[in-house]
């Protein structure tokens, strides 16, 4: 989807649509005119699909699960931007945005 995305900051989102199906929604900001920037969002936004489809995140009666090599760890909702942006699929997707963008999109 891009539209206009309502909150301060956000510029993507992607959540599993129908868990069943293994059917997922990306939502981009049409407001972003940079190129670059709506790569990396992509890249950011499709990171989180690869980790609902593999079962490493989960949300479950709004807790999210995270699964890696450490276990199983369950996470509510963060109520700081710092806390947001320590949440481990948050650090995973920022850095492979970050990756896809200086290896595609070359400043």
């Amino acid at each position: 989807l891009i539209r206009p995305i309502k909150g301060r900051g956000t510029t993507g989102r992607a959540w599993p649509y129908d868990i069943v199906t293994k059917k997922y929604v990306v939502e981009v900001d049409c407001r972003i005119k940079n190129e670059r920037y709506v790569a990396e969002t992509l890249a950011h936004e499709f990171t989180h699909i690869e980790q609902y489809h593999q079962n490493r995140l989960v949300t479950k009666h709004g807790v999210r699960q995270w699964t890696d090599e450490y276990g199983t760890q369950s996470f509510k909702r963060a109520t700081t931007h710092n806390a947001y942006l320590r949440q481990p699929w948050e650090v995973e997707a920022r850095r492979r945005g970050r990756e896809f963008v200086d290896k595609y999109f070359p400043q």
